[in-house]
């Protein structure tokens, strides 16, 4: 059961590698627009807008390379967002519980875009089948 669930949805047979690596550079990016934001403004929670490489990396990836981007943006969010700056420690309760949030809802979100991509993919397969 587990090994379906982790079974990355790549259709090349890397392992989900390059998905992990765009999401990555996906998350560089995400990390760096905020970075200036919050220069200009106060950007507050900023996890919510790691959802989108998450989003990434479940759709083209599957659940592993989604697991493997929420915990790469939770690893930027406590380190370039959350003080102190510039370090792993989260002192605050409350960012702490957003943190751990993030990834359940990470988690729950790649798999279900995960089981929407294979119910899209066994579509077009009976679709083709019915020619």
């Amino acid at each position: 059961m587990l090994a379906r669930i982790l079974r990355p949805g790549w259709p090349l047979d890397w392992g989900g590698l390059p998905v992990i690596l765009i999401s990555l550079f996906l998350l560089a990016i995400l990390t760096a627009a905020l970075a200036t934001l919050q220069s200009f403004a106060d950007v507050g929670t900023v996890t919510i807008i790691y959802l989108i490489a998450v989003l990434f990396a479940a759709t083209h990836g599957g659940v592993f390379p989604a697991i493997v981007t929420s915990f790469a943006a939770v690893a930027a969010a406590a380190f370039f967002f959350y003080a102190p700056i510039y370090d792993f420690r989260v002192y605050n309760p409350i960012h702490l519980i957003d943190l751990v949030l993030f990834v359940i809802v990470a988690v729950v979100t790649g798999k279900l875009a995960t089981d929407a991509r294979t119910a899209k993919l066994r579509k077009d397969t009976d679709a083709l089948r019915e020619l």
